[in-house]
């Protein structure tokens, strides 16, 4: 959006796509230090309330990526229905973080948690470290449902989301959140999830979530696939090297690519120096 009238043309093109006139929760995407002074800038909130005047949205939301310390300044400006953050037990402290989560629902405002598998890193089996950290933790449990867990536990989350690739995953979160209930975790419980996001911390080398809005890069870059390659090598110990020269190198889609434009670098939501991390992926996969 670059005008005011913007706004309304992005909308009326979002209700064609949808092929409906009305969308019940609306998001102003990403709002950080970049996006946020523009949203004001072009009266997204006046907008927002011309919307909701009009019965075109039932409620104003935001989705956030920054740090927690701007999170206050955009909670106290609009009375927004829902508040949409990254929260995983990966997450505990980056981006909004639990303090982030406790400061949304202290205002009354719902929290909807977006990557609470952190891109689908724990919905896969775990490295041993992480392995070794939740020995003895509620064994008859998968992975997906520890993580899932330590969301809902938590009774200032009101919504998790779950991306479903097949209808297995769906009927399984189904089953998870049918009986989902908040303070289910004791201190000790807590202890063991520390000790699982440390070892984490130990192995994950990007934290990237395969979002892809860095993508298409001018030079064909393929930055996700670089950055999967990377983690996959550091948390299965079977490198990908082989990988990276016979796809992304024939290809003409390796690191090497890179020009260092930072085109990417804005657009990344978790703010990751993707040309810095590129250069240092790259190094790992072609030793």
């Amino acid at each position: 959006a670059k005008t005011h009238d913007d706004l309304y043309r992005i909308f009326e093109e979002q209700c064609r796509r949808l092929q409906t006139d009305h969308i019940d929760i609306y998001h102003l995407h990403n709002m950080n230090h970049g996006s946020w002074p523009r949203a004001k800038e072009l009266d997204a909130l006046k907008f927002l309330d011309d919307l909701r005047a009009k019965g075109r949205i039932g409620h104003a939301a935001f989705s956030f990526h920054e740090r927690v310390e701007l999170l206050d300044e955009i909670l106290d400006a609009y009375d927004w229905g829902l508040t949409m953050v990254q929260y995983n037990y990966l997450d505990k402290f980056n981006q909004a973080g639990r303090k982030g989560v406790e400061a949304i629902a202290k205002r009354g405002i719902p929290v909807a948690c977006m990557e609470p598998l952190r891109g689908g890193l724990l919905a896969q089996t775990p490295p041993q470290k992480v392995a070794d950290a939740f020995e003895g933790f509620r064994p008859e449990l998968s992975h997906v449902e520890t993580s899932f867990m330590w969301l809902y536990n938590q009774p200032e989350v009101s919504v998790v989301l779950s991306g479903s690739s097949t209808m297995e995953q769906l009927e399984d979160s189904l089953r998870i959140f049918d009986t989902a209930r908040p303070g289910i975790l004791t201190e000790a419980d807590e202890a063991v999830y520390d000790r699982a996001r440390a070892a984490w911390e130990q192995i994950v080398k990007v934290p990237c979530t395969a979002c892809g809005y860095c993508v298409p890069c001018p030079k064909k870059v393929n930055i996700p696939e670089v950055f999967r390659m990377y983690n996959e090598t550091a948390r299965t110990e079977t490198p990908q090297r082989w990988l990276y020269s016979a796809i992304l190198k024939t290809s003409g889609e390796d690191a090497s690519q890179c020009v260092k434009c930072g085109q990417c670098l804005s657009k990344c939501p978790q703010g990751i120096n993707i040309i810095e991390k590129l250069a240092e992926a790259h190094e790992d996969l072609t030793k």
